[in-house]
């Protein structure tokens, strides 16, 4: 037998071997979560949100915190479980606050699992779709701000 850093060649494959199976689990839990949520038609945002974050927490501690790399890399995951459960901003007094809202998704997750129940339920009516021909986008536009379109515009070729 061999060794590698002082670590035995038994060990070293074993511990290889472990890696692979639990990557194995992980990476078909991750699927089996997509399809799930592919097949209901959700779209879930949470685990970009918890990416993002991570990479924020990192990104601090190694900019202005001058922690090292490694010991960011372990303190970051730590970071984003301690935000776990709902952010929330009272709506009426965000207006106070000087403020915007970046992105498209308002509301808590709890709002979102109830709209989607009305929409499975079918009461909430789709959104109107007007297809208009792409040479006639710069009237689609002006119409867009003369608040003439309700819905959403398509240009399709």
């Amino acid at each position: 037998m061999f060794e590698i850093f002082g670590i035995s060649s038994n060990l070293l494959f074993s511990q290889l071997l472990l890696g692979l199976i639990n990557g194995a689990f992980y990476a078909m839990l991750s699927l089996g979560l997509a399809v799930i949520f592919g097949m209901l038609n959700v779209i879930n945002f949470t685990h970009g949100a918890q990416y993002m974050m991570g990479a924020f927490a990192a990104w601090l501690m190694l900019s202005e915190l001058n922690i090292p790399f490694w010991f960011a890399l372990i303190l970051s995951p730590i970071v984003v479980g301690l935000f776990g459960g709902t952010f929330s901003t009272p709506m009426p007094m965000f207006a106070f606050t000087g403020n915007t809202i970046m992105g498209s998704v308002t509301g808590t997750p709890a709002e979102m699992r109830e709209m989607m129940d009305l929409v499975t339920a079918g009461k909430a009516e789709p959104v109107p779709i007007i297809k208009r021909k792409l040479d006639e986008a710069d009237a689609t536009l002006q119409d867009l701000r003369k608040g003439l379109v309700m819905g959403r515009a398509v240009l399709v070729p």
